[in-house]
């Protein structure tokens, strides 16, 4: 059943018809909802990261001005991150991994779960399926009501899953690569017309 529903959500790349077809078969609306939530995590985390580094470039520069020896401009660590002098580059090092950064980015979710994590699928449950369901009614497929009850939870499975498949991408991309968001605006443009076209689909 797992296989079956991970198959379905990369099937989305490749025939998205068919994917759609075998969501609607065979595809379980708690998988949608974990694989929305685990690419809206992996998006939080690479902003997290980016943060992160932020404050990693202000605590270096301030270290920098404070440093008594001024003969010395630092030196370099093993991550290839710029250590002033009397830094512990072992910790600067760790305070810039992938793992600081999927920690940092937990404490972000606990914290401020709203803002990062729950609103686009919030978007998506409470406004996106039902704007839908409410454009079909308008067309003729019948009335709001029973569309509602019939419809909803297909089309909420559909939507989750095609909004985790067009931003799965950006979200590993932004997990391994964070510091230079803008970069990426394209790829955001991208996923975003992706998602749209699944959606029509």
């Amino acid at each position: 059943m797992l296989l079956d529903n991970l198959a379905a959500l990369f099937l989305l790349y490749l025939k998205p018809i068919s994917a759609i077809s075998r969501i609607l078969d065979r595809g379980k609306l708690w998988f949608a909802v974990a694989a929305a939530v685990a690419v809206s995590f992996l998006l939080m985390t690479g902003q997290a990261r980016y943060l992160q580094q932020g404050q990693l470039a202000a605590d270096n520069s301030t270290q920098a001005a404070s440093a008594v020896q001024p003969g010395r401009s630092g030196m370099q660590s093993p991550g290839g991150i710029q250590v002033p002098d009397g830094a512990d580059p072992t910790e600067l090092v760790a305070r810039n991994s992938p793992l600081a950064g999927v920690i940092n980015a937990a404490k972000t979710w606990i914290m401020l779960p709203p803002a990062s994590l729950i609103l686009p699928l919030g978007a998506l449950t409470l406004a996106f399926v039902p704007v839908l369901i409410a454009l079909r009614a308008l067309s003729g497929f019948g009335s709001f009501g029973v569309l509602m009850r019939s419809d909803y939870l297909a089309l909420l499975m559909c939507a989750l899953l095609s909004w985790a498949a067009a931003y799965l991408p950006v979200a590993l991309v932004n997990f391994w690569m964070p510091y230079a968001p803008l970069q990426y605006v394209w790829l955001y443009g991208a996923a975003q017309l992706f998602f749209v076209v699944l959606a029509a689909l």
